[in-house]
């Protein structure tokens, strides 16, 4: 019996051992230090803050409509947000389920007053129009965070 008792102790102290070094090693999931609240990914690094896709999916001569998808990859639902960025060439004067603020090429596109939050892992998706040729978005940041854009 005692030689049961000291073969469980070993166990559970081998087990601690691996989840200590586990955890030291990356493979668990911290907040990082540096980011700016719920605008930090778990998986990408403070300095280059979270990504969101952006995608060109309709073209017409002086119009087209883009599409920023954002994905909470954190802990905690994401209540209220904004995503600002430069659209140079183009001018935003259309979006869909979202308040939309412009002011030359620089949008502001913040959650409605009424949206449902978004919790984690799941996605939205910000359609938007404009005037002029679709691009890359420059200058991303999400509340305040700097972000980046994606294809």
């Amino acid at each position: 019996m005692t030689m049961a008792i000291v073969a469980a102790g070993v166990a559970v102290v081998v087990a601690g051992g691996i989840a200590f070094a586990f955890g030291r090693l990356g493979g668990a999931s911290r907040p990082q230090a540096g980011c700016a609240g719920e605008a930090c990914s778990r998986t990408g690094s403070a300095a280059a803050g979270p990504r969101f896709r952006y995608r060109t999916v309709e073209r017409d001569t002086g119009y087209f409509e883009g599409t920023v998808t954002l994905a909470n990859r954190g802990a905690t639902p994401w209540r209220s947000w904004t995503l600002t960025f430069t659209y140079p060439g183009a001018d935003v004067h259309n979006a869909w389920e979202v308040v939309l603020r412009q002011t030359g090429q620089n949008v502001a596109i913040a959650s409605a007053p009424t949206a449902e939050p978004i919790a984690p892992g799941d996605d939205f998706e910000v359609r938007f129009g404009g005037a002029g040729r679709p691009g890359m978005p420059t200058n991303c940041r999400f509340n305040g965070a700097p972000c980046t854009f994606v294809r």
